[in-house]
């Protein structure tokens, strides 16, 4: 039979289109509907190792990006809600996880049995994804990326040609098998192109059993390109890293220094374990239909020793480094490149953090207003340092807000641009705290360079009731930054209520004392009025605040 190259390679190519196709559409459905609770699974995991390892295999066996799941944990680690040793257990945990989808694929590309049902499947998704109700269509969309996916490899076994129908020009890659060392050289190589252009190990994976199967690759070259999966993992990861601090940075060594000796391992074993198991299955028929699985055998069974031993070895490359660090001020804003897997949700991660952090400078703004009460002869000095913290503060926003305009033009789910929204709102709300901030303490530095009086209690009052909108914007600043786990809208709402109450009361001491006091210092009343006004602004902020934060995931 006559061989024509273009269209099979067009063919091949289409087929794993739709394998990469499949598993990107299956790891953003499960992100859209299990990312938050991915998410908090993760933080402030403790330093164990079979709960962690446990939480990150069943992600990953879940569908979900080993790659992208590593980005996540490195966002984590930078912005201080995951220790270096608990992402690292969850890590080496979804390396195994990730084998569980290749078994599902293998198991239904490969078995005559299930490979029939893969365009009913097919049918029942493209139903879900007509029903009204989200939970429905994505679950719809999460199958029509499985079926995409299995019908992809079911393409891939039905074009890639047998080499022995190669013309002479094509015969050469086939006679590589004749010196393993090359053709375990150029295996791996086209493991690490492969992973890297489409960023997913078990799609490679796939490739390499479907190129088994068809006869292609012998068993060597075969774990040869598995192996060389776990370089373009490597790589997509150096990629995101540059973003992030030295703690991230720390994790992303351990990580590849762990997937690296399995590369060089694995590599320096891979014929002798060919030998083996030529001499546990010597049967030849059974070897050549069965390949597929064995090859997944063995490199499970590989990977499982290896995840074993780097546990084991874990604290060798951890040392002694400090767990659960909050980064100090000030830090720039590690945006990852788009193209990287869950950039977005790592970015989130990151701007959420962020927004924890410009809660805390407006807090010290806030304080530094009480002080400048309390002590009216250094008003300009704390005035001063409420306007460097607000330089700051506006800065950070400003970069905070910017990222989300331009994240909300990147393609997301429904919960992701919520998310986005409320962020952009809360940062608006802590930039005009930080305004109303040092407003307050310029008219304290006015009263105190003018020498306005004011009447005698009303420093006590300014006291007390900067207090209480202190407790309140802390009360935001500690969900913000995850300090606690839940909001109470009701004692937002009560803390508000409370601080108009107050605010009422001062407006009348002020006329009460306009009104019966001949005295008074009209220019100093009205000024004590102003930075109650402001204050009252920023209880304003931080009822706004409370609104947007059912919004944040």
């Amino acid at each position: 039979m006559a061989f024509s190259v273009i269209p099979a390679f067009l063919s091949v190519a289409g087929g794993l289109a739709m394998v990469v196709l499949g598993f990107r559409m299956l790891n953003d459905r499960i992100l859209l509907s299990f990312g938050s609770r991915i998410r908090d699974s993760l933080v402030g995991m403790g330093q164990g190792s079979v709960r962690p390892v446990g939480v990150g295999f069943l992600i990953t066996a879940g569908f979900h990006s080993f790659t992208g799941l590593s980005v996540l944990l490195m966002s984590l680690v930078n912005v201080g809600l995951a220790s270096v040793g608990a992402a690292i257990a969850v890590a080496f945990g979804a390396a195994l996880g990730q084998l569980i989808p290749v078994w599902i694929f293998a198991a239904v590309g490969f078995s005559a049995v299930l490979s029939p049902g893969v365009l009913p499947v097919f049918a029942v998704a493209v139903f879900l994804t007509m029903m009204r109700r989200r939970k429905f269509v994505r679950l719809g969309e999460a199958l029509m990326g499985f079926a995409l996916a299995s019908l992809g490899i079911l393409i891939l076994q039905s074009t890639l040609p047998n080499p022995q129908d190669l013309p002479r020009l094509l015969l050469g890659v086939r006679s590589l098998g004749s010196t393993p060392v090359l053709f375990i050289l150029a295996a791996f190589a086209l493991g690490v192109l492969l992973s890297f252009l489409t960023q997913s190990s078990p799609s490679v994976l796939i490739v390499m059993l479907v190129l088994c199967w068809s006869g292609w690759f012998p068993f060597y070259a075969a774990a040869a390109m598995a192996f060389g999966a776990n370089i373009g993992v490597v790589l997509t990861l150096r990629r995101a890293v540059g973003a992030f601090g030295e703690e991230a940075r720390h994790f992303n060594r351990v990580l590849t220094a762990r997937l690296l000796a399995g590369v060089v391992v694995g590599l320096a074993v891979v014929l002798p374990l060919e030998r083996l198991v030529v001499r546990v299955f010597p049967d030849t028929y059974f070897r050549s239909t069965a390949i597929p699985f064995i090859v997944m055998a063995a490199y499970s069974a590989f990977s499982l020793l290896v995840t074993l031993m780097a546990l084991l070895g874990r604290r060798v490359f951890l040392g002694a480094r400090p767990a659960d660090r909050m980064p100090g001020f000030p830090m720039d804003l590690p945006v990852l490149p788009r193209g990287i897997p869950d950039s977005l949700e790592a970015n989130l991660i990151t701007t959420r953090s962020e927004l924890g952090r410009m809660a805390d400078q407006a807090h010290r703004m806030l304080m530094e207003t009480l002080n400048a009460s309390q002590e009216l002869d250094r008003a300009g000095e704390c005035r001063d340092r409420i306007v460097a913290l607000q330089a700051e503060l506006f800065e950070t926003g400003n970069r905070v807000r910017s990222f989300l305009t331009d994240s909300i033009r990147e393609p997301s789910g429904a919960d992701q641009a919520r998310d986005i929204a409320a962020q952009s709102a809360v940062a608006r709300d802590l930039v005009d705290i930080g305004e109303a901030a040092v407003h307050a303490a310029n008219v304290l530095e006015r009263i105190a360079r003018k020498n306005y009086r004011i009447h005698k209690e009303a420093m006590d009052e300014l006291y007390a009731f900067t207090a209480q909108v202190l407790d309140f914007l802390k009360y935001d600043g500690d969900f913000l930054s995850r300090k606690l786990v839940s909001y109470d809208r009701d004692l937002a709402v009560h803390m508000e209520g409370e601080i108009n109450t107050m605010r009422d009361k001062l407006r009348k001491r002020v006329r009460r004392t306009l009104e019966r006091d001949d005295a008074a210092d009209i220019r100093g009343e009205f000024q004590f009025m102003d930075i109650v006004r402001y204050l009252e602004i920023v209880g304003d902020d931080c009822l706004a605040i409370g609104r947007e934060i059912p919004r944040l995931r």
